[in-house]
């Protein structure tokens, strides 16, 4: 299978599993509606629907403000229970990383895991269909190709 055909079939994968997704969610928020799930609800409750067992979970999303809550424990002089209720998450500013002294770097190696990510494909549907993927030559310079 030739690159062309591989992009292609790539192409409309993608279309396919994000139209799948759209209705998937729709139909998902639509029974949410007929159980009846309150808004404020966090757990796991399973239950026949017919030949079905429909399982429901949710789990309530939270976001900290790290300084505000060291600012609040401070505060109200409960300082000690950050450390009991709350789990740090080093994250890696890789901008100031990159930036850093190479000795910085190196001395901090150790305690990380670089593992590389998935390669993620972004295609669009180019407007001039008569376009392919440019050639060894046509890369180099070498030969022109008119664009209309």
């Amino acid at each position: 299978m030739g690159i062309n055909e591989l992009v292609s079939q790539l192409y409309e994968a993608k279309l396919a599993e994000q139209s799948a997704r759209e209705y998937r969610l729709g139909l998902e928020a639509a029974l949410e509606e007929k159980i009846g799930v309150p808004e404020d609800w966090e757990g796991t409750k399973t239950r026949p629907v017919g030949k079905f067992r429909v399982k429901v979970s949710r789990k309530m999303n939270v976001k900290i403000d790290a300084n505000r809550l060291r600012e609040q424990a401070r505060v109200n002089d409960i300082l000690p229970m950050v450390d009991l209720l709350f789990r740090w998450k080093p994250e890696l500013d890789k901008k100031k990383w990159n930036a850093a002294d190479e000795k910085v770097r190196l001395a901090f190696a150790p305690a990380m895991e670089v593992t590389p990510g998935k390669a993620i494909f972004t295609i669009t549907m180019d407007e001039d269909t008569e376009k392919d993927i440019p050639t060894a030559d046509e890369l180099a310079g070498n030969t022109t190709r008119e664009v209309v």
